[in-house]
């Protein structure tokens, strides 16, 4: 496996662990964050009644490049290939 997706993989399971501790009044929650060459999404989370609802917030947020900063392009491509398509 390469270096780069090892780290996208790790980045992604962290974050999934941590929104599912935060998340009290959702039963669904999953989130992002993606920093490459010192530019950074910031921390997204989606929380929902549904894994549906939060895969289309999800799948939505991956897509817009402002929502997230106009960074990491290549490494939400791959999230979203893996949790959209």
């Amino acid at each position: 496996m390469k270096p780069m997706k090892a780290i996208f993989l790790l980045i992604s399971l962290f974050l999934l662990c941590n929104c599912s501790s935060e998340s009290s009044s959702s039963n669904y929650c999953d989130s992002y964050q993606y920093k490459e060459n010192g530019c950074d999404t910031g921390k997204m989370v989606f929380e929902g009644s549904s894994a549906e609802e939060v895969n289309q917030l999800l799948c939505s947020a991956l897509q817009d490049d402002e929502l997230n900063r106009y960074c990491a392009y290549d490494m939400r491509l791959a999230r979203y290939k893996q949790s959209c398509m």
